[in-house]
């Protein structure tokens, strides 16, 4: 029986807990975690505050841009124009950037897309801005999925971040949890001492975070609700069953007694034997459930899922043994002992 009902709990319960989880992963994707700060160049979002971004609670990544500026290759007359944007931040090491750039000069980096629509075959060569300045170009970057929209990237770190006052059009964060997206969009905005707030904007994912939070209760409700039925009615029947196999075996535990058992004893002689077959069916149970979650191709719940399944039949069982121990532990050994 106990056996059965985790089975039937991890086929239903558990699998709707891993399409949840499957779900809930999807929407949590670095997308929904994501603010953009856009800054016109007269905003007086100057490049320093990137230091005071980085240290509000709840940002785990965080890059400054400067407003883009087309930049063509070199070797061409009319080479196809790329927008480049200099970065400051801590983490241009995620863009495989390196932390310290080998000359002071400018230095930039490509993006394949940025690359091929440069024209060049390598990450090396030159680029030249609109005001005939050039630029080397000396490394690839890995775009991450978080400043995709912003393809083709070229970079130009800027090592010193702090004092140069430079004016920022992007300021890109990822915050660690969509929930926090709110909250820490507002600590963004309150930091970033802007001259003319009218002249930033803040770009979030607030309505996905909102929409993860509606499926995550809804699927919630839905599981413990099945849960709690499933449980309660094995409940009732295991006690149900538990206490007919007592009034069976009345005269075994008459016996007992009258070679000297206590009452204690033998209360908690049937709790451990409940427990030990509790625990074997519960196992048998889930692992089953879980080959052929897996043969199907279905989502599999988690382990601290299936191990809390297991921990709730444990309690479950044992407190459906206690009417049935209580029972068994006060039988009267002459009364059960005594021939007709």
């Amino acid at each position: 029986m106990v056996a059965a009902m985790v089975f039937t709990v991890m086929l239903t319960t558990g699998k709707a807990v891993g399409s949840e989880q499957k779900v809930l992963g999807t929407i949590d994707s670095i997308g929904t975690r994501t603010l953009v700060v856009r800054a016109e160049a007269d905003a007086g979002v100057l490049n320093d505050v990137m230091s005071r971004v980085e240290d509000i609670v709840g940002v785990t990544w965080a890059l400054g841009f400067s407003p883009a500026q087309d930049v063509t290759n070199s070797a061409f007359e009319d080479g196809t124009p790329v927008p480049v944007r200099f970065a400051y931040g801590t983490q241009l090491g995620t863009l495989s950037i390196p932390e310290r750039q080998p000359i002071s000069d400018d230095l930039a980096y490509v993006s394949p897309e940025a690359l091929s629509q440069l024209g060049l075959d390598y990450p090396s060569g030159s680029i030249s801005l609109n005001s005939g300045a050039a630029i080397a170009v000396v490394g690839e970057i890995e775009t991450p999925e978080v400043l995709d929209r912003f393809e083709p990237l070229v970079v130009v770190p800027r090592q010193d971040s702090t004092t140069d006052n430079q004016p920022l059009g992007l300021v890109v964060v990822t915050v660690d949890a969509p929930e926090n997206v709110e909250a820490v969009g507002k600590a963004v905005l309150s930091v970033l001492a802007a001259t003319d707030s009218t002249k930033v904007k803040i770009e979030s994912s607030k309505e996905l975070a909102d929409l993860r939070a509606i499926i995550q209760s809804q699927l919630g409700s839905f599981s413990r609700t099945l849960v709690l039925a499933l449980f309660s009615v094995t409940a009732v029947l295991l006690t149900v069953v538990m206490t007919g196999l007592v009034l069976m075996r009345r005269k075994d535990f008459g016996r007992r007694r009258a070679l000297g058992g206590t009452r204690s004893f033998v209360f908690l002689m049937l709790l451990l034997q409940t427990s030990i077959l509790s625990l074997a069916g519960a196992l048998a149970g889930s692992l089953t459930s879980l080959a052929l979650l897996a043969g199907s191709g279905d989502p599999l719940p988690g382990m601290a899922f299936s191990v809390s399944v297991i921990t709730l039949t444990l309690g479950t069982a044992l407190v459906a043994g206690v009417i049935p121990a209580l029972i068994a532990s006060r039988r009267e050994p002459m009364k059960e002992l005594r021939v007709a």
